[in-house]
């Protein structure tokens, strides 16, 4: 306790035990939800007729995290919540499989493959609106961006417990 060198070792050793997990396993991953969006006033006085912000703060956290705190504004949200808004977003009209896919990595920054989503449909895990009347070939089945995140997300949530 009275080497003042100690304090040094110490936060080496920290630094090195941080660099080795990193050397090992890599970098953890962080996952972006959005921004914060949460109304603040801004001024001397909130009845004084102040202008009402929204926080611009970006919400990132580990996949394995149950809630998530703003660095702007030190809020604290749960991680449900943050998706079932981005599922809420992303729901929207009946798209043929393309498309979901296009949009789904354009709005939620979900990638999916062409064969993974074969994959859901082949295993029913994915179920289709109705089947779309072409008048060429076969007829296209349709399906909901909202849908297809939902079984995005279990299947990835199920691929890191296994392994």
């Amino acid at each position: 306790m009275d080497d003042p060198a100690a304090g040094h070792v110490l936060y080496m050793a920290r630094l090195w035990v941080k660099q080795s997990a990193d050397l090992v396993w890599g970098p953890e991953d962080l996952r972006v939800f959005g921004t914060c969006g949460v109304a603040y006033f801004e001024g001397p006085a909130a009845d004084d007729g102040d202008v009402v912000v929204l926080c611009e703060g970006k919400l990132t956290a580990s996949p394995d995290a149950l809630t998530v705190k703003c660095q702007e504004c030190g809020e604290v949200h749960h991680v449900a919540d943050l998706l079932a808004d981005i599922r809420g977003k992303v729901r929207g009209e009946p798209m043929a499989p393309r498309a979901v896919r296009e949009h789904l990595q354009a709005k939620a920054r979900a990638f999916i493959k062409k064969k993974d989503f074969e994959n859901w449909v082949a295993l029913g895990a994915l179920p289709y609106v109705l089947d779309r009347v072409t008048s060429s070939g076969r007829p296209q089945r349709i399906y909901f961006p909202g849908d297809v995140l939902h079984v995005f997300e279990y299947m990835r949530g199920r691929r890191r417990t296994v392994a």
